[in-house]
């Protein structure tokens, strides 16, 4: 099926690929991305002005892509047997994908921080956006273990569609704000559309959809 991303911070996802077989859902490959800006200006989107975009680089890979579930934390300074840097894995037997799941939401919560480090060269994480990913990651637990275990809910999902919680009102208003904060800035409302509040199932999500032809600029106040 196709891949999906559940954004924890405006620089912190999940990039998500589900593998089914039959009708039963059978592999799992989660990907902890972080995003960099790089000197890439783009000048041709109507009604934006000139911004800088970037690349989402990969961090951590999880997978049961074939069969045994492997935590592959990449490492991308040059080793002496390997000028691409090396990948330390971890070996966490046969999981099925929703055990694979649990398993990965588990080694977010305790590890996010270590794994960022340990990939080497990161500039430093800012408590707002330590205290980002963290209180925001129990409701992307909560999202994404909701979309994988209802197949109906997975198929809502469009390819290559970002989205973030929207947690209940009063929930944790502070998260409501930073991650209607990190889904409006002007690169993502660039190249993904407009910013649109949608249910899904019985969740609340922040995403993007195309914008109409007279929609070609967006402020932010008309989309809260």
């Amino acid at each position: 099926m196709p891949i999906f991303f559940v954004e924890i911070t405006g620089d912190d996802r999940l990039s998500v690929e589900t593998r089914l077989q039959g009708n039963q859902l059978n592999a799992l490959r989660i990907k902890r991305q972080i995003y960099q800006r790089t000197d890439r200006v783009v000048t041709d989107i109507k009604g934006f002005e000139p911004f800088n975009t970037g690349e989402w680089l990969t961090l951590v890979k999880y997978d049961n892509w074939k069969g045994e579930a492997i935590k592959d934390a990449l490492r991308p300074t040059p080793a002496s047997f390997s000028p691409l840097g090396i990948h330390v894995k971890e070996n966490w037997g046969f999981l099925d994908p929703y055990a694979l799941l649990d398993r990965v939401l588990s080694d977010l919560k305790a590890n996010w921080q270590n794994d960022y480090i340990n990939y080497g060269g990161l500039p430093g994480l800012s408590e707002e956006r330590v205290q980002h990913f963290q209180r925001n990651l129990v409701f992307v637990s909560d999202l994404l273990t909701y979309i994988i275990h209802d197949r109906t809910i997975l198929e809502q999902i469009k390819p290559e569609q970002a989205i973030t919680p929207m947690p209940p009102a009063g929930q944790d208003d502070w998260i409501i704000d930073m991650n209607t904060q990190a889904m409006t800035r002007v690169e993502k409302l660039a190249l993904r559309g407009r910013l649109s509040v949608e249910d899904l199932g019985t969740r609340q999500i922040i995403t993007h959809r195309p914008r109409a032809a007279d929609e070609d600029i967006v402020s932010t106040d008309q989309l809260i």
